[in-house]
């Protein structure tokens, strides 16, 4: 018999709570590699739970590489690598101090980074602002602290805790404006120590632009449709952090699996080095439980960014780094000096909206609407091209791949879709190093309606048959 606290009036699903407890029991040993799981069937009779909500459970724990199918015999407990826990050291005190309009002759743009910012709740945020501007003493519209104002970092540390599993406290986030702005103040933070980077290839262009910027020499390290090559990172680094989108790669779009990611933090712990867990989109999974959070696995190498801009809207300009206990003054520090300072009105503001609910509403009404959107992208590729097209990466997020049998994104086929009036980005436009995906696009569809998803296929199938 497995032992597993399963409440149905708790807020959390029976899915994502059986989900969790399994997570923990393998991680925790308790279920060790090799051991037999009840069937599917077992475990539902045995705990009065729907059959759907343990096959669901099992198929995404198989494809994290947590279980492993045996045919014919059951499934098992992988056998992995588990990571050391690490004593939680005390918290020392912190110093003081746009949505596309379809047009005539208007190109359909698929290019990723903008959520439906015609949906952002407008109304509340304003609510919001009103009640801090008329009710707030006349401290909040001084400057903020370096790291942020105390109130939205209180409620950034809870909604972590609910939302992620993330175990934090709110000295442990400095307030950013942006994941832009984060990685500027790691790169800084991390420039007179051990100056270097290993980053995944491919990897958004700002962030070999930011790192070398401050100075730090940048060693591609290829990503797959697993996410970072773990066994392709050096044997004697030369770097002091490694960056990485492990939720949901960019651009390939691809989930880190589990072994990887035990992998990854056993590396980071060898050599004495950070982990930058780019976490930029998550809160958006389309297919399967969440996935953990690096920063679970190892708290003290990693460090956790965030950003409001995905699941909110980019004119905020709010984000946040969740940081490791021994590397807060330090980071309090480098804020101070490069005057990272975001509004404190606008973090006030931020902090009731989180505080009054809206936040997890705003995102689980957008996780419906985005993963409908997904699935009538991926559909109506699949309806117009047939096997001439694989669709991947579309399990989180806001923007998926589609890679064409016998198409090289050059810049004929560039200007082939200008004329038909559509606009994408190649996966090969992102690469640090050699090119190695000639006929992927990256399609973002977060802010597309579904007759422009409809209308941005139908121009792309012209596009690359006009040939």
């Amino acid at each position: 018999m497995l032992w597993l606290d399963l409440r149905r009036n708790d807020r959390d699903t029976l899915t994502h709570q059986l989900y969790r407890q399994f997570v923990d029991k393998i991680l925790g040993g308790e279920l060790a590699g090799g051991a037999r799981v009840p069937s599917s069937r077992e475990l539902a009779a045995e705990h009065r739970i729907a059959r759907n909500i343990v096959v669901a459970v099992y198929e995404q724990l198989l494809a994290e590489g947590y279980l492993e199918a045996r045919p014919g015999s059951g499934t098992y407990v992988a056998r992995l690598r588990q990571p050391k826990p690490s004593p939680r050291p005390s918290v020392p005190a912190t110093p003081a101090p746009v949505a596309t309009a379809e047009h005539d002759g208007e190109a359909i743009s698929f290019i990723c980074g903008s959520p439906d910012v015609g949906r952002f709740p407008r109304a509340r945020w304003l609510s919001c602002l009103r009640q801090v501007g008329f009710f707030r003493d006349a401290a909040m519209w001084d400057y903020a602290p370096p790291a942020g104002s105390p109130a939205l970092r209180a409620e950034i540390a809870a909604h972590l805790r609910r939302a992620k599993g993330i175990d934090c406290v709110p000295e442990q986030i400095v307030v950013t404006g942006g994941t832009t702005s984060a990685l500027t103040l790691i790169a800084h933070m991390l420039r007179h120590g051990r100056p270097g980077a290993l980053v995944e290839d491919p990897s958004v262009s700002f962030v070999p632009a930011i790192l070398r910027e401050a100075g730090h020499t940048v060693t591609a390290i290829p990503a797959d449709t697993a996410g970072l090559c773990v066994e392709a990172l050096p044997e004697r680094p030369r770097a002091g952090m490694i960056f990485v989108s492990p939720a949901h790669q960019f651009p390939l779009g691809a989930t880190l699996t589990i072994p990887r990611r035990l992998a990854l933090a056993d590396y980071a712990r060898r050599h004495q080095i950070l982990i930058v867990e780019d976490d930029y989109d998550s809160e958006f999974r389309h297919e399967g439980a969440p996935v953990d959070s690096l920063c679970r696995l190892a708290p003290e190498r990693v460090l956790h960014l965030g950003t409001f801009s995905k699941c909110l809207a980019p004119a905020l300009r709010l984000g946040y780094v969740v940081l490791p206990v021994e590397s807060i003054p330090t980071a309090v520090q480098a804020a101070e000096s490069l005057h990272l300072g975001v509004s404190r009105y606008t973090q006030e503001a931020m902090a009731r909206f989180i505080r009054e609910g809206h936040l997890v509403r705003h995102i689980a009404r957008m996780q419906r609407i985005y993963r409908r959107r997904m699935q009538r992208l991926r559909a109506a590729l699949h309806a117009t091209f047939g096997e001439a097209v694989a669709v991947s990466g579309d399990s989180t997020g806001l923007h998926l791949v589609a890679t064409f049998r016998g198409v090289r994104f050059d810049s004929a086929t560039r200007a082939r879709m200008a004329k038909a009036g559509v606009e994408a980005d190649a996966v090969d436009e992102f690469a640090l190093g050699k090119p190695r995906h000639p006929g992927a696009l990256t399609l973002g569809y977060g802010h597309l309606e579904m007759a422009q998803i409809e209308e941005g296929v139908r121009r792309l199938s012209i596009a690359l048959r006009s040939r």
